[in-house]
């Protein structure tokens, strides 16, 4: 029997509630789940308006801490060298077209590269991304994974929250916040494919998140959270908080052939029917 869950609740007097994760994730699957629910009314495809002629491989390179560096084999591949633990760049774009592949060669499964795109439009990444470790990208204006890409990495986070390049090289969990830039109805949407490693996170954050293609943590962790801010940690438990302002109408979407594979689910703010300000829709499980 198909199951259909939508909760919607009025805004609070305060400014912005945050629900902590519990230990017990909201939803708990054993090396595969499927969730599913009914397309956001909000066309996705209006926040995305590029065409693929105008993508590139990312560009514009501005190392904030650590150490990073790119070379170009030929004109469809880009390879980024992280030579510390932990780096973080602003790129003017981080755009990869359906014909192009980007390599991020990291010192172990444990780095992670923060990607902050600060160039003023959302991303779409339609072609391949690998990393052998981490990878965060930040766009405040929204990411687009298309139907043909394959992300490949041992964790991977995106999310049009801001994260302070100081706080990051600090080496604590990361701390996610609204940036003045970002809209209120910024987006993250995934039609493609995210893959971890077999114990890796997954971790997508906006005001509003759909997802429409396979994202895969099989024995690890997937979290699925509208925010407007949140505290990450991207080498253990994940989301370990998110809080959503007042001013934003949350909304979480896992449609058409959407599939979440992991062995632990976190939908919204730790529990779902508890989301203020937010809907989330959840079908077939």
């Amino acid at each position: 029997m198909t199951k259909h869950r939508n909760k919607s609740r009025n805004n609070s007097s305060k400014k912005g509630k945050g629900f902590g994760f519990s230990k017990e994730p909201a939803l708990k699957k054993r090396n595969s789940g499927f969730i599913s629910s009914t397309s956001l009314g909000l066309s996705a495809a209006a926040a995305f308006a590029l065409s693929p002629a105008a993508l590139a491989l990312p560009e514009g390179l501005e190392v904030k801490g650590g150490g990073l560096s790119t070379s170009q084999p030929n004109s469809n591949n880009l390879v980024i060298n992280q030579s510390t633990q932990r780096a973080i760049g602003n790129w003017n774009s981080f755009d990869i077209n359906s014909n192009e592949s980007v390599q991020v060669i990291q010192p172990s499964a444990s780095s992670v590269m923060v990607g902050r795109i600060v160039g003023g439009n959302a991303t779409q990444i339609l072609g391949n991304l690998n990393a052998n470790g981490g990878i965060v990208l930040t766009n405040p204006h929204g990411v687009l994974f298309g139907t043909d890409s394959v992300v490949n990495t041992a964790n991977f986070s995106a999310s049009t929250l801001d994260i302070d390049p100081n706080q990051f090289m600090q080496g604590d969990a990361l701390q996610l916040n609204r940036s003045v830039l970002m809209p209120s109805d910024a987006q993250i949407i995934n039609k493609g494919s995210i893959t971890v490693s077999e114990s890796g996170l997954v971790a997508l954050v906006a005001p509003q998140v759909i997802n429409e293609g396979l994202i895969t943590a099989q024995f690890g962790q997937i979290d699925i959270a509208s925010g407007t801010q949140a505290t990450l940690d991207i080498s253990g438990d994940g989301l370990l908080n998110i809080a959503l302002d007042n001013d934003v109408v949350g909304s979480i979407s896992n449609s058409g052939s959407g599939s979440l594979n992991g062995q632990f689910i976190q939908i919204g703010g730790g529990v779902a029917n508890e989301f203020v300000n937010s809907t989330v829709n959840l079908e077939g499980y």
